[in-house]
């Protein structure tokens, strides 16, 4: 028998209160003490089990586009412009308070050095407070009543895309009180918007023909365009192919690496071909017909692990695929060439319990074609990589210690030329504080607490039963789940959750990671995969469990 959601019972409840029903109310002023423990212990040595299956349930995760990231809460920190609070001000409150956002209406006591906004997330705005200017504290003081200025009321103009970039139409988006839903082409516009601001993302997609929730809290912007990533929300699409292989002697010599790609602005698909024949079918997201371009790189490798040693044959063709039951043939022909090589180089700092480099050949079409995988890199490293026609390298430098019980820590640098050489430096991993692993009865009232050395953080609860997922993007080490009636996101009762926070580059703040390029970064589950980033850096913590609310 089906079992029918409480939320789905409850529903029509909702105009006698949801608040009361969901347990959804404003942050304490203190969070629970639970005390940190050991997250998810799932031994996860092998590098294959720890990628997640894009065909699998939240706790095995996909690979490059399998599975969405977002990030759950509510209300939190806000360093205030200086022209909103008195000068270096620290501002406590949700955006949209009376005076205009955080930490406005105060007079400075201190000199003009920013200080930090309160941690208590979703305090009010208190008129005359003020903070010890460039002190960094967390703890507003008392300030004379201050004289601000009225707040303006600005719109607010952004857009909603996935991890490619496309456009995601029809998303509830939702600033305070006010709700629109992006265009065709992702696009919103909110009117009379406070200088500071949250705004949530909610999205009703299909996962592998499941119907999922979505849902992506931004907080503390200024900015009046925001753009709002969400990793994957758009339709799965996909065609069989036929990979065939034309001038090279199969089977392979054992020092023989024949890799194959496709890469178009939807996807990316990547093979060791290792027969003359490969049946097979491509997946992409968003549009029916998908145009890109394939490859096919033959090239000669020795040692353990195996590394390039020349590079003998290469081939690129258009390949146009359309959602449809008809192969699509991919005939490449690889006669001998003689293509030109040389080494890039470079340094690794940080931890090396279970490191990992990875080179990657970068082609003018956004194609990344991975050519080694270094399991056993030390503190430097040297490889050949080949001299083609508009292509550069990109090399990622990770350590994932004992996998999601502990977590990935991963820089990468894009854009290298032969010859060069780089140093790539691992940032520390995010440490989960609160709540405890195992944790039950979760609502939009858990206070989720972390430490990290970012800017930035990315946090994000999905659930083991489908692929329902709620992230907020915040500068806070404490976020709510933005849930009903903060978004449209329902969890389910009594469901199973993993929660965990990331990081992504180098943002100095929510503002620029929400700029036009999106916040997500090239690396992805072990692999760079999608535009190019430049110079970048990914961690994600160690995991937890927790239970909704019965």
């Amino acid at each position: 028998m089906t079992r029918t959601p409480l939320w789905l019972l409850l529903a029509p409840l909702c105009a006698l209160g949801c608040n009361a029903i969901l347990g959804i109310e404003r942050l304490p002023s203190e969070a629970p003490a639970d005390a940190a423990v050991s997250g998810n212990q799932q031994d996860d040595q092998d590098e294959q089990d720890d990628q997640r299956d894009p065909d699998g349930p939240a706790t095995n995760a996909g690979q490059g586009g399998g599975r969405v990231t977002a990030r759950a809460g509510e209300g939190g920190r806000r360093t205030a412009p200086t022209d909103e609070a008195g000068p270096g001000g620290t501002a406590t409150g949700t955006a949209g308070a009376a005076a205009g956002g955080a930490g406005a209406a105060g007079r400075s006591s201190q000199p003009n050095t920013a200080g930090r906004a309160s941690p208590i997330a979703g305090a009010p705005a208190q008129a005359g407070s003020s903070a010890t200017a460039g002190s960094g504290a967390d703890t507003p003081i008392a300030g004379a009543a201050g004289d601000a200025a009225p707040a303006q009321l600005t719109p607010v103009r952004g857009r909603v895309i996935d991890y490619f970039r496309h456009g995601i139409a029809n998303a509830n988006v939702r600033i305070g009180e006010q709700t629109t839903r992006s265009d065709e082409t992702g696009h919103f516009s909110i009117d009379a918007v406070p200088a500071v601001y949250d705004v949530t993302v909610s999205i009703a997609a299909s996962i592998n023909n499941l119907a999922t929730q979505l849902a992506l809290q931004a907080q503390g912007l200024t900015r009046r365009d925001p753009t709002l990533q969400i990793e994957r929300a758009l339709p799965e699409q996909s065609a069989p192919v036929s990979v065939t292989i034309d001038q090279v002697t199969f089977p392979l010599s054992t020092t023989q690496r024949l890799i194959t790609s496709w890469t178009s602005p939807d996807g990316v698909y990547n093979h060791d071909q290792t027969s003359q024949s490969v049946s097979t079918s491509i997946t992409w997201y968003g549009p029916m017909t998908s145009a890109g371009i394939a490859h096919a790189l033959l090239y000669e490798t020795s040692g353990t692990p195996a590394l390039p040693t020349a590079y003998t044959a290469h081939s690129g063709l258009p390949i146009t695929l359309r959602a449809s039951p008809d192969v699509v043939p991919i005939p490449f022909s690889l006669a001998p060439q003689s293509i030109e090589s040389g080494n890039v180089s470079g340094t690794i700092v940080g931890p090396n319990q279970n490191r990992a480099v990875r080179a990657v050949l970068r082609f003018a079409d956004a194609t990344a074609l991975e050519l080694l995988s270094d399991f056993r890199a030390a503190d430097s490293f040297s490889y050949l990589v080949p001299k083609l026609p508009d292509t550069s390298v990109a090399l990622s430098a990770e350590d994932r210690a004992n996998g999601r019980a502990q977590g990935i820590t991963a820089a990468i640098i894009d854009d290298v030329a032969p010859g060069k050489t780089v140093a790539l430096t691992l940032p520390p991993v995010p440490t989960l504080i609160a709540p405890a692993a195992n944790k039950a009865e979760v609502d939009g009232t858990t206070v989720f607490q972390w430490n990290g050395d970012a800017r930035v953080f990315l946090m994000c609860a999905e659930s083991t039963f489908n692929y329902d997922r709620v992230c907020v993007l915040t500068s806070n080490e404490t976020a709510l789940l933005p849930v009903m009636p903060a978004s449209d996101f329902v969890p389910a009762a009594n469901t199973g959750f993993i929660w965990y926070v990331e990081t992504h580059d180098y943002y100095a703040s929510v503002d620029e990671a929400a700029g036009e390029a999106g916040y997500l970064s090239a690396y992805s589950y072990g692999r760079i995969v999608g535009p190019k980033r430049g110079h970048g850096a990914y961690t994600r913590s160690a995991e937890r469990l927790f239970t909704t609310r019965p």
